[in-house]
């Protein structure tokens, strides 16, 4: 299994082939390539290769297939004793879709990955609350 993870800012992903990338929105273009440099391991099946803290000559390309939005969260503001109830919805900009290719040194993969970020909001998502009054 052929694999290399590499960062984004301050989030890591996991390229492999066959997969999907949906990551942070980047400035580039839909159809443009990008090159991310900071690869902290890559595998080829058989070694594992781990930078310290980056492998060299190691790196990630991909194409930038649409830009889009990410799932989307509710959000509950609630304050005790006061009444006070507020909801909103929220999505956060990325860039989804990404065919993405690997290389290093010798050789040259296609990896490509596919990772989303789940968020929970706790038990009182999607409930409706009435304040209790005597």
């Amino acid at each position: 299994m052929t694999y290399a993870i590499f960062a984004i800012g301050s989030r890591q992903f996991k390229a492999e082939p066959g997969l999907t990338l949906k990551v942070p929105k980047l400035t580039a273009e839909p159809g443009s390539t990008v090159t991310f440099d900071r690869v902290l391991l890559t595998s080829d099946g058989k070694a594992v290769q781990t930078g310290a803290p980056l492998v060299q000559g190691a790196k990630v390309m991909a194409e930038v297939v649409r830009h889009g939005l990410g799932e989307k969260i509710r959000i509950y503001r609630f304050a005790r004793r006061t009444g006070f109830r507020s909801t909103g919805v929220g999505a956060a900009p990325d860039s989804g879709g990404m065919p993405v290719t690997g290389s290093r040194s010798p050789k040259s993969r296609s990896p490509t990955c596919s990772s989303t970020a789940e968020v929970t909001n706790g038990s009182q998502e999607g409930r409706r609350f009435f304040p209790q009054r005597p």
